[in-house]
């Protein structure tokens, strides 16, 4: 996390940078009231919204608003990396690094 109200001084905002090897993922989730944005910096793969695939590249904005059901695939052969902010941060889970995932 690069901001988050355990780190800053804000009440309304997370903003991370995520980093996903080839074939790393963040397995299909939602959120109950953050929505989210993710901007693509880096590397190739796949959003899933509510079941719809969605390829992904550098530049690209991806919006989910709360309760959409949504993961990240790394399809490419770099890594994935995008800019995650979402509001409120208080819907956001802690950040745990693990093999696919690089903070």
């Amino acid at each position: 996390m690069l901001v988050h109200p355990t780190n800053a001084d804000t009440r309304y905002f997370d903003f991370r940078l995520s980093s996903y090897r080839p074939k790393g993922y963040a397995e299909v989730h939602a959120h109950g009231v953050a929505e989210n944005i993710y901007y693509i910096l880096q590397g190739r793969g796949i959003v899933e919204l509510d079941g719809k695939k969605n390829l992904v590249e550098p530049h690209m904005v991806i919006h989910i608003p709360p309760g959409v059901r949504h993961g990240i695939f790394n399809t490419g052969l770099e890594d994935l990396v995008f800019v995650v902010v979402a509001s409120p941060p208080t819907d956001m889970p802690e950040v745990k690094q693990d093999r696919n995932r690089r903070m």
